[in-house]
C-alpha cells in the first residue's frame, strides 16, 4: 500500500492532473472516446454522447454508474487500485480517479470502510460533497440504489469538473442553460423532484444535509435505521442542489443515471442514440422518474 496522502485545501486540482497523467501512462485509467452532439429538446440543450470505441465490459460501467467500475461481485474499492489513488479527504473518505472516464478528471469520493450505496447520505457524506465543490467547480452526483443507476454496492459519490461540454458556452450543464431562462423563484421540470438554488455562497454541510433529509420526507423516500430510502439521484453544483426519485433504471434498454437529469445522456450503440432522439430525451427522463407533483 502506498503512503497516505492527505489532501490539503487547494491541492486537489494538481493531484488530479498528476495522477491522471501517470494512470493514463500505466494503463490504469481508461478514457472512453465519444462522439458528442447538442440536441435541444423542451428547452434543454441535451448533450448526447455515443461511445465510438466500445469495449462492452468497460462500457457497462460507464453507462450504469458514471464509470466507477464494471458490475462485479468483487469490490473495486476495497482494496482500491493504487494507480488511481488521489488522496485521503479525511479518515472516512478516499478520493480516487474514475477508472473508466468519458470526461477528464472525473473522480470518486469513496468511504474507507464499507457502507451500502443504498443507505441514506450521512452528514459525513455531505461534508465530502461540500469539500469537493470547494475544491473544484464541478457537478457532484449520487446514484442512490441500483434502480437509480448504481452498479457498485460500496458507497461513493462522484464529481465531474464543469463544464460538461465546451459547446454549452456560458452554461456549465444543459440544466443550467434551462435555468437561465427560468424565473428565479421556480423551476418547472416534467418529473418529480426537489430543487434549491443557492442564493449566495455554497451552504454549509449541515444545511445541505438538513435540506436533503427534508426532501426525503416530502417525497416519501424517508429512510429509517432499518430501511434505506427508495431509489433516487442527488445532484449538486456550487449554484444548486436537486433530488429526483426514480421508478425505472432504463428507458427502452438504455441505462440512465444521475447525469441524465442535468441533460447528459450516454449511448453505447448507434441504435440507442436513434431511440433517444426519436422518443425525445425529456421523455426518457419522464419514464425514468415519476410524474411531477
Amino acid at each position: 500500500m502506498s503512503s497516505k496522502i492527505t489532501l490539503t485545501p487547494g491541492a486537489l486540482p494538481e493531484r488530479l492532473r498528476k495522477v491522471s497523467e501517470s494512470a493514463h501512462a500505466s494503463g490504469a485509467l481508461v478514457s472512453l472516446p465519444t462522439r458528442e452532439e447538442i440536441y435541444p429538446n423542451e428547452g434543454v440543450p441535451f448533450v448526447l454522447r455515443l461511445l465510438t470505441n466500445l469495449e462492452r465490459k468497460n462500457a457497462n460501467a460507464t453507462l450504469q454508474d458514471g464509470g466507477s467500475a464494471p458490475k462485479t461481485a468483487v469490490n473495486p474499492f476495497l482494496p482500491y487500485d493504487e494507480a488511481l489513488y488521489v488522496g485521503h479527504i479525511n479518515d472516512g473518505y478516499v478520493c480516487l480517479l474514475n477508472k473508466f472516464n468519458v470526461l477528464p478528471n472525473h473522480f470518486l469520493m469513496v468511504t474507507t470502510q464499507f457502507e451500502e450505496q443504498s443507505e441514506a447520505l450521512s452528514l459525513s457524506d455531505m461534508q465530502a460533497l461540500h469539500w469537493s465543490l470547494q475544491e473544484v467547480d464541478g457537478l457532484v452526483f449520487f446514484n442512490g440504489g441500483k434502480l437509480a443507476g448504481a452498479s457498485q454496492r460500496h458507497k461513493h459519490l462522484q464529481t465531474i469538473p464543469l463544464p460538461l461540454s465546451s459547446s454549452l458556452e456560458d452554461n456549465k450543464t444543459p440544466l443550467d442553460a434551462f435555468l437561465a431562462s427560468s424565473p428565479k423563484a421556480e423551476v418547472s421540470l416534467p418529473f418529480r423532484h426537489r430543487f434549491m438554488r443557492f442564493s449566495d455562497a455554497l451552504p454549509e454541510p449541515t444545511a445541505l444535509h438538513a435540506t436533503y433529509r427534508q426532501w426525503l420526507r416530502e417525497l416519501g423516500l424517508a429512510a429509517t435505521p432499518d430501511i434505506p430510502p427508495a431509489p433516487y439521484n442527488l445532484l449538486a453544483t456550487r449554484r444548486w442542489m436537486m433530488l429526483v426519485p426514480r421508478r425505472n433504471e432504463r428507458f427502452q434498454g438504455i441505462s440512465i443515471n444521475a447525469l441524465g437529469f442535468v441533460g447528459a445522456l450516454l449511448c453505447g450503440k448507434e441504435e440507442q442514440l436513434v431511440i433517444i432522439k426519436e422518443a425525445g430525451p425529456m421523455n426518457a427522463l419522464r419514464e425514468a422518474a415519476f410524474p411531477p407533483d
